[in-house]
């Protein structure tokens, strides 16, 4: 199984990265200097358009294609009691006073064997690890963890750590750089992963990740609640289906971190189920006239 990593960076790749990846294939582009060792410069670029280039550079190359921030800290559940999911929700309930203390910094032997561990069992197309930094969305993996399992599907995921399979990738790529090619991209690759791939598109709640730092707004002028708003109006239109479900929470989030909340907690994915996509994607039919037509099956 072959996998690649793919980033963007201002300069260069932390000396982090440089030894947590240091035995896998990561590739980075920048867009503030040029650097010898990326694949391109690519200076006043969007965040969609910058994956998009990456993606072009090892497309086909690959069986998984992992999409990652540059600066991610990488964490696994505690290892005492990762052995039992419900040993490891009993753990957090007990002795710690938040779920995101149950993690702690992974070995990068020990998280390369778990990640492909879960891609080996599971064959997803679509997977992502848990966000770290007391999102809502924890609450979905917690809830599943009751019910002895690290694994269930995803709704919301955030793009920090996104994989694909090279079928999943061919079909939702490239990101949408037609509405702003920013945030409101992301909307479009969640939604399609619950619709069409459905089990095959995964959160694994033994591995997660936290930003280091926080970069603020993508430019002086974005506004995010915006952004999303029209995305998802786009897509509703395109569907001719009402996706305000998608639409901020309670929280007064630009999007609902909980879409497929019921959908989710009462799935848990069979590792040995099959998911017909051409049926699947029925549900959401029109979208490909919205982001591009790879995503018709």
């Amino acid at each position: 199984m072959k996998i690649c990593f793919l980033t963007q960076t201002a300069h260069d790749i932390s000396d982090y990265y440089k030894e947590f990846f240091n035995k896998y294939d990561l590739f980075f582009i920048t867009f503030k200097t040029a650097n010898p060792l990326a694949v391109d410069f690519v200076p006043k670029s969007t965040w969609s358009a910058g994956r998009n280039v990456l993606w072009e550079y090892v497309r086909g190359k690959y069986d998984y294609y992992v999409f990652i921030d540059d600066d991610l800290i990488f964490k696994v559940f505690n290892k005492k009691v990762s052995a039992f999911p419900f040993l490891a929700y009993l753990y957090y309930k007990v002795y710690k006073t938040s779920f995101v203390e149950s993690y702690e910094l992974a070995n990068p032997l020990y998280f390369f064997n778990r990640l492909k561990h879960y891609l080996l069992k599971y064959k997803p197309e679509v997977m992502a690890v848990t966000q770290l930094d007391g999102n809502p969305v924890n609450s979905l993996d917690t809830a599943i963890m009751r019910k002895n399992s690290f694994v269930r599907r995803v709704g919301f995921f955030d793009a920090q750590f996104t994989v694909f399979s090279d079928y999943a990738a061919n079909k939702i790529l490239p990101y949408d750089t037609k509405i702003s090619g920013w945030s409101s991209a992301q909307i479009a690759v969640y939604l399609y992963s619950f619709e069409v791939f459905a089990s095959k598109a995964i959160n694994v709640a033994e591995l997660g990740v936290a930003n280091s730092h926080h970069v603020g707004a993508y430019t002086d002028t974005y506004n995010g609640m915006l952004d999303c708003a029209t995305m998802i109006t786009e897509i509703s239109k395109a569907t001719q289906k009402d996706y305000d479900s998608l639409s901020s929470g309670e929280d007064g989030s630009a999007v609902d971190y909980l879409f497929g909340k019921d959908v989710i907690i009462n799935n848990i994915p069979d590792a040995s189920k099959k998911e017909d996509y051409k049926q699947n994607f029925k549900r959401i039919t029109g979208i490909e006239n919205l982001i591009n037509a790879n995503m018709k099956i």
